[in-house]
């Protein structure tokens, strides 16, 4: 049976579109006055997939905003989503959430790590990290070079701790 044509006058979802970076400071505004059937109204303009069922106005405004956002420009970095996902498999277990901390680093601080017999040396610099006379966006980067493997730069230097 086919559907029946809309009668007139009846509100129907407008079409979706895709936002650009000019269309974020309007949006944006204008999701703060919309109440919650007015922002079902704005994902479907907006956003791919079924309205997700939530009952907060402000909660579906905020995810609203950020899935557009993140459409324009860029949504969470591989190693974020990573590990977003193990913190929500964690709390699924039922596994404490302990926030790992780093400690800061000024540049020229040296940090030393034995492997294998030798003794492997990296400065900190103020972008990144000297190795061996090469420069490095990231620690983890010459874990890699001195174990063959993937591993976590700050784990291997030690620099990874939980808070109580």
């Amino acid at each position: 049976m086919a559907n029946p044509a809309p009668q007139s006058g009846a509100a129907r979802p407008p079409r979706r579109q895709r936002a650009s970076a000019a269309d974020l400071p309007g949006l944006l505004a204008r999701l703060e006055g919309l109440t919650i059937d007015g922002l079902r109204m704005e994902w479907v303009r907006w956003l791919p997939g079924p309205v997700p069922a939530i009952k907060s106005r402000d909660v579906l405004r905020y995810v609203i905003a950020w899935r557009v956002q993140a459409q324009v420009h860029g949504g969470y970095d591989a190693e974020t989503a990573r590990r977003l996902k193990q913190l929500v498999a964690d709390y699924g277990d039922g596994r404490t959430l302990a926030p790992k901390t780093r400690r800061a680093m000024a540049p020229g601080t040296i940090l030393s790590r034995e492997w294998k017999g030798r003794v492997h040396k990296v400065a900190v610099e103020a972008k990144g990290f000297s190795y061996e006379g090469r420069s490095y966006a990231s620690l983890s980067e010459i874990a890699r070079i001195i174990t063959g493997t993937r591993w976590s730069g700050p784990r291997l230097f030690g620099l990874e701790g939980k808070t109580p």
